[in-house]
């Protein structure tokens, strides 16, 4: 059964608008990690400020750009693989970061809407 351009549309703007909403968490968290949810997630809380501010930005640039893919009328498919590919990764990271010992799984668990957003 071959689903339609319009419901195939519909369900990869819904995603984006998801992932565009669990983005922008994730930037706040990573922004400010001594925050409660921060501490939620086992998040350290004493990170150089510098650090803590160019990754909550650079995880908010992501949470735009699929926003701003959300509102097309027609999908940029370059863009849209660019965040596959960093949804993906950065599930990929969380995953041997806690494999190898040096986060807890309440990380894997946070990134775990990643992992799901990139197979969508």
């Amino acid at each position: 059964m071959a689903v339609s351009t319009e419901r195939l549309m519909r369900f990869i703007t819904i995603t984006l608008w998801a992932a565009a909403g669990l983005t922008a968490l994730g930037a706040y968290v990573f922004a400010f990690p001594q925050s409660t949810v921060g501490g939620y997630y086992e998040l350290p809380s004493q990170v150089p400020s510098l650090y803590a501010a160019l990754t909550g930005y650079m995880i908010f640039l992501f949470s735009v750009m699929y926003a701003w893919l959300a509102l097309q009328a027609t999908v940029h498919r370059p863009l849209l693989y660019l965040g596959v590919f960093g949804k993906g990764g950065a599930f990929a990271v969380a995953v041997a970061l806690w494999l190898s010992g040096s986060v807890g799984h309440s990380v894997v668990l946070m990134l775990s809407g990643d992992g799901i957003f990139a197979a969508l």
